[in-house]
């Protein structure tokens, strides 16, 4: 994944050489390289916040000294939003719109603007659960828009697609698993136009797709709904595939090295969760990209939600919805602990330096020592009222908990800033 250094003018500080943040997971896999990362605020400390349109559950993305925010809006979702703010004022500097080819009524249990754009020097690239798929420039320029529906279909996935972008140099790539048939790809960043694409069994699921090197070799990684695949992101193909797995439907696997971290998520009550537990596993990964035939090691408590799992230096994080962060041991899979935090997380953990940030849904972000000891360096809020996760839960609608607002849904973190979004507000912390 390309990445750019840019400067950034914060307040009196001077300027500052500072790291991009592309991406859904930043690098893909929780790990961006930002130093002097805020450690604790408030509601009264931020550096700035703003209302945004609609609403959104994608993550920010920043580059340049902008943040690109999405979200959608109106009675069936018919408008897509693409938005731009200064990262040192909050200031917003553009917002375009995109209609909708696939409408349908937003309600807390259908995806509202979920998948996460991808930036880089040439552009900004957005995907819609409705099927828009676009290419911005920097300052808001349109430059090609294509609708998948359009193309190749309705997409019929429940509660609608929730998979981000992922990107090489040259190529944007985009997973859309549904009922209907289902397919993984390739965009030409300059033309919009297919490199290639990979059809793939009919499946549900919200995982995204993660990019990595092997050499001068670029990777895909996909765990999705019955399966972990590796692709050649070059051609297509379809390199090892692991199948011993279930209900990894939402998180994203994550690699590092020759190691891949599945998560999955608990199953609906009464379900068996000795099928969850396995499926939260270690596989090996060779040099052509060939995943091992058996995992090296299952959970043994742990399990994932909408969150997925990081790894860190010689440790696992999985985090789940009810405030439950267990660390094991990248090796062995052995359990150095599990603590009760103060909120449950929907936004993935992110590595910073020695630390570990934790994004509660409910606004609360704890930040713990990253290592195999727990020590709990820090506690924050971006909202004053936040809501216990039994107060903030609403009567079941659609067959799914419903969280009240605000939730904490994404974040990017770049040297000496973290922004993070609700819904319907964009936040700013900056270090002092």
């Amino acid at each position: 994944m390309s990445r750019a250094f840019v400067t950034l003018l914060l307040g009196v500080t001077p300027l500052l050489a500072v790291e991009s943040y592309s991406g859904f997971r930043g690098d893909g896999n929780g790990r961006p390289q930002a130093k002097n990362v805020p450690l604790k605020w408030s509601p009264d400390t931020l550096a700035w916040k703003v209302s945004l349109p609609g609403y959104g559950q994608s993550s920010p993305v920043i580059y340049d000294g902008k943040v690109f925010v999405t979200a959608v809006e109106g009675p069936n979702k018919e408008t897509n939003l693409v938005l731009a703010f200064d990262l040192a004022s909050g200031k917003e500097l553009w917002r375009k719109t995109l209609p909708a080819t696939q409408q349908v009524k937003p309600s807390f249990s259908v995806a509202r603007a979920a998948p996460t754009p991808v930036v880089d020097a040439n552009g900004l690239f957005v995907f819609f659960e409705s099927g828009e798929l676009a290419k911005l420039t920097h300052d808001g320029k349109h430059v090609w828009l294509r609708s998948l529906v359009k193309d190749y279909g309705e997409i019929k996935n429940g509660h609608q697609l929730g998979s981000s972008l992922a990107q090489s140099e040259d190529t944007i790539f985009t997973l859309v698993d549904h009922q209907g048939p289902s397919y993984l790809l390739a965009v030409d960043k300059k033309t919009g136009t297919n490199r290639w694409k990979a059809d793939r069994k009919s499946r549900i699921s919200w995982s995204s797709p993660v990019t990595f090197q092997q050499g001068d070799k670029t990777r895909l990684l996909i765990s999705s709904a019955g399966s972990v695949d590796v692709y050649d992101a070059a051609t297509g193909e379809l390199l090892s595939t692991y199948t011993d797995v279930k209900n990894n439907n939402v998180p994203s696997a994550t690699v590092l090295g020759d190691r891949v971290v599945v998560g999955a998520s608990d199953p609906p009550r009464g379900g068996d969760r000795e099928v969850t537990l396995k499926s939260c596993c270690c596989l090996s990964l060779d040099s052509s990209g060939k995943l091992g035939e058996k995992a090296l090691w299952h959970s043994e408590k742990a399990t994932a939600s909408f969150a997925s799992p990081l790894i860190y230096q010689d440790c696992v994080y999985y985090p789940n919805t009810v405030g439950v962060l267990a660390c094991l041991d990248l090796k062995s899979g052995k359990e150095h602990y599990s603590q009760r935090t103060p909120g449950g997380c929907w936004a993935s953990p992110v590595a910073v330096g020695d630390r570990i940030y934790l994004f509660g849904r409910n606004g609360v972000t704890t930040v713990v020592q990253a290592g195999p000891k727990f020590k709990l360096l820090a506690t924050s809020k971006f909202w004053n009222e936040v809501q216990s996760d039994t107060a903030a839960t609403k009567p079941r609608e659609g067959g799914m908990a419903a969280f009240g607002d605000p939730i904490l849904y994404g974040v990017a973190l770049i040297d000496g800033v973290i922004i993070a979004r609700s819904g319907t507000e964009l936040f700013a912390i900056r270090e002092k």
